[in-house]
Parts: structure tokens; C-alpha cells; sequence
């Protein structure tokens, strides 16, 4: 089915080119494409969005529809270089940087993709080793209810502090595990931890503690993340109706038959669920439909300006009776706003690391 696949890429690909240009494939799901005779970088452009239009549409395998995307990267000659070798080198970068951006667009070469890439190698370089010498740990930012007055759990957050590059931010080190993998381990060392760290707490504070820890799409690939709550629970003897697995729409967008399997699985274990970031996705509404979340996190963006604007105000109003109607719990990223608070100070422990 993949030769299939290539095959039938190439055919869209040849259909979108003029005669006179050339079409090659490269290696694996790589093609070469030589256009001849354009005469702006606004006519790459149009070629460019146009395979992209082509690749998006459904492909017929076998009886069975496919869905795939592609990454474009483009160079011009003679102003990028005259080499063939140059000239290749220069389109791969600029081809993995729009997948390190997301895929499923193009980008023209520039000189800074060369440090682009240099330091996003350097971070993967020293992220394979992190867990061995330690550098990983865990902070945990309190949940806190002001109706009553208490403590209710945490949501953790993982930080890295290289000796190389010092504290490096989750938005720079998470994309680079996710693309190499690195986020698999690096997610059952998360559970792990903060399972045995949250059985701490709760029993100190003589009652219920909820634990949320984001996962990856990654982590939910071969089903195997049943098998690590499992033993990150019995290991850590943490409840299982206390943890709180928040699932990005990421996962759902490519979700298929085995998705839908972990996550009741993960559900029949006792485990909530909580879909992160709503109202970002196009079709948030139909996965609250299809799979069994517990918890409705609103995304920042519409927070944000709750206290002034009208719109935000009615569209998380609207949110919210919508989840009270499904059964739902409903939270609020983001709110940043202080809040005068005297009876409501989180132990110190919750902002050390858990080592404390």
C-alpha cells in the first residue's frame, strides 16, 4: 500500500507541473521537483500551494480512504547557489523547518534556517541524555478552589536545566521529543515521578489530591501507555480517579479505531480525562460526542480578556452550559489576573521541585 501510495503522489504531482519541468523521487516519501522557466518567486509559490491542494485531497487504497499532507521546501537559482549539492542542501533545510513549524506548508530558504537547525540538533543532542544525568524535573502549579477554600491537586510541569544551554523552555524542548520520539520515555518518566510525588501530598493533606499531567499523542501510538498508568499506579499506590490525563486534540484529529480502544481503556481504570485547549480545534463539539472526557478545559485565548470582552465573555459562558449539560467539569486556563487572597496560601512545597 505505501509503493501505492508513492505512486499515486507522484501521478497528482505530474499533474499539477508543466511539461517541461522535472519530477523525481528522492528516497522514501521524498520527491525533487525542478521547475523550469518560472519567472518570480510568486510562481514557485502558486506551483507550491498547489501540490498542497492536490496532496490534501483523499487517496482510494485498496478500498479504504487515505488522508496525508506534505512539507515543501524551496530554493531559486541562481541567488540560493549554482551547485546541485548546494542547491539540495538548502531546500532540505528549508523543508525540515516547516515540518519542525507543523507540516503541511512550504517555506523558501532562508540563511537563518542554517541556525534554525543547528540549535534544534543541539537541543535533541542533549535532551537524549537528560533523564541519565538528571537534568529533568518536575514543578507543579497548584489547583485552587476559591468557592471552598482549599487545595484541590496540582497540574505538573516538567522543566529542563542543561549545563550546555542552561534553562531551556518546554515550547523549545517538547516539539524536538515529540518529532524524535524522545517524549515516550521522557512521558513515562513524568507519570511515574509525579504519581509517586502526588501519593505524597495527598496523604499529608489528609484528603483528595488531583494530579493532571498532559500526554502526548506520541505516548497513545502503540497502545503501550495503559500498560505504564498501570504500573506508575500500582508502583506509587496514587488513585486512579485522582489523576487527570489531559489529551490534546492533536490526538483526536488523527485518531483512529485504537485511539477511541486506550481511551475507554484508560477510562475503565478509575483514570479522568480531560480535553485540553478547547475551542481551538474545528471539531472540538463532535469529540466531546465521541469520546468519554470527564473535564472541559477552555483555552487561554477566550480567558484572556474574559473581564473585558463581551464576545469571550458569552462564548465561555456558553461553553460552560454546554459542559454542565453534558455531565462535564469545567476550567479556565490562563487567568493571570492577582486576586487579593489571605486564607489561601498553597503549602511552600508545591513550588519546589518534588524532590522537596
Amino acid at each position: 500500500m505505501g509503493d501505492e501510495l508513492l505512486i499515486s503522489v507522484s501521478q497528482r504531482l505530474q499533474d499539477v507541473i508543466h511539461e517541461d519541468d522535472t519530477l523525481a523521487r528522492y528516497g522514501g516519501d521524498e520527491f525533487i521537483l525542478i521547475l523550469e522557466n518560472q519567472q518570480s518567486q510568486a510562481d514557485a509559490e502558486a506551483i507550491a500551494r498547489k501540490i498542497l491542494v492536490a496532496l490534501a485531497m483523499e487517496f482510494q487504497l485498496q478500498g479504504r480512504s487515505y488522508f496525508i499532507s506534505g512539507s515543501i521546501g524551496l530554493v531559486i537559482a541562481p541567488q540560493d547557489g549554482t551547485q546541485p549539492e548546494e542547491l539540495l542542501k538548502k531546500a532540505d533545510t528549508a523543508m525540515y523547518h516547516v515540518k519542525a513549524e507543523g507540516r503541511n506548508n512550504f517555506a523558501f530558504y532562508t540563511p537563518e534556517m542554517n541556525n534554525e537547525i543547528t540549535d534544534r540538533l543541539e537541543v535533541e543532542d542533549q535532551l537524549r541524555g537528560a533523564l541519565e544525568r538528571d537534568e529533568i524535573y518536575l514543578n507543579f502549579q497548584p489547583i485552587y478552589s476559591f468557592k471552598e477554600q482549599q487545595l484541590l491537586g496540582a497540574e505538573v510541569l516538567v522543566r529542563w536545566d542543561n549545563q550546555q544551554l542552561g534553562m531551556v523552555p518546554p515550547d523549545v524542548f517538547i516539539p524536538v521529543a515529540e518529532q524524535t520520539g524522545l517524549i515516550v520515555p521522557l512521558g513515562e518518566w513524568i507519570l511515574t515521578r509525579a504519581c509517586h510525588q502526588a501519593k505524597r501530598w495527598s496523604e499529608q493533606l489528609n484528603g483528595e489530591f488531583t494530579l493532571g499531567i498532559n500526554v502526548s499523542p506520541r505516548q497513545f501510538k502503540d497502545g503501550h501507555i495503559v500498560q505504564v498508568l498501570h504500573q506508575a499506579l500500582e508502583q506509587s499506590g496514587f488513585p486512579a480517579h485522582q489523576l487527570v490525563l489531559e489529551i490534546t486534540e492533536g490526538l483526536l484529529i488523527k485518531h483512529d479505531a485504537s485511539t477511541k480502544t486506550v481511551l475507554q481503556q484508560i477510562k475503565d481504570m478509575g483514570i479522568c480525562l480531560s480535553m485540553d485547549d478547547f475551542g481551538t480545534g474545528y471539531s472540538s463539539l463532535s469529540y466531546l460526542k465521541q469520546f468519554p472526557f470527564d473535564v472541559l478545559k477552555i483555552d487561554r485565548s477566550f480567558v484572556r480578556d474574559l473581564a473585558s470582552d463581551p464576545s469571550d465573555q458569552k462564548l465561555i459562558l456558553a461553553s460552560i452550559a454546554m459542559a454542565k449539560g453534558l455531565g462535564l467539569k469545567v476550567v479556565a486556563e490562563g487567568w493571570k489576573t492577582p486576586i487579593s487572597m489571605t486564607s489561601c496560601t498553597p503549602p511552600d512545597v508545591m513550588r519546589c521541585r518534588d524532590t522537596c
